[in-house]
């Protein structure tokens, strides 16, 4: 399964960037556990925002948790961030709007509004 999603907003002079494209590779019949890969000089090259991707991925796990059975590799294939249009949190929305694209998940309730460009994570 494969997924992404670009953040591409300037709204009043703030702009907001970010691509993410992810690979899902699930083996169903063996024991739960979740591997993350980092590709193509991803972490070299961005090493501020790992911990952004893996937020991102991390909360995605949380948030559908019943879309996850056996072995599963999430792969990020490709990054691209902008030191001065990138923040932690419009990663991290990146992320998880490219695993729902992955998994086919409409999901409505994690928002971006865009008046001002603020984010909206829901709990459950």
């Amino acid at each position: 399964m494969v997924g992404e999603y670009t953040l591409n907003r300037n709204q009043n002079g703030i702009i907001l960037y970010c691509k993410v494209k992810v690979q899902i590779v699930e083996f169903p019949t063996e024991p739960y556990e979740l591997s993350i890969e980092l590709l193509d000089g991803i972490e070299e090259n961005n090493s501020r925002y790992i911990i952004a991707i893996k937020s991102g991925i991390e909360y995605f796990r949380d948030f559908f948790p019943k879309k996850h059975f056996g072995k599963t590799i999430i792969k990020i294939t490709f990054f691209d961030a902008r030191e001065i249009d990138t923040t932690y949190m419009s990663i991290i929305y990146s992320v998880v709007k490219a695993l729902c694209e992955a998994y086919r998940i409409e999901e409505d309730r994690l928002n971006l509004n865009e008046e001002n460009l603020t984010f909206s994570f829901p709990f459950r």
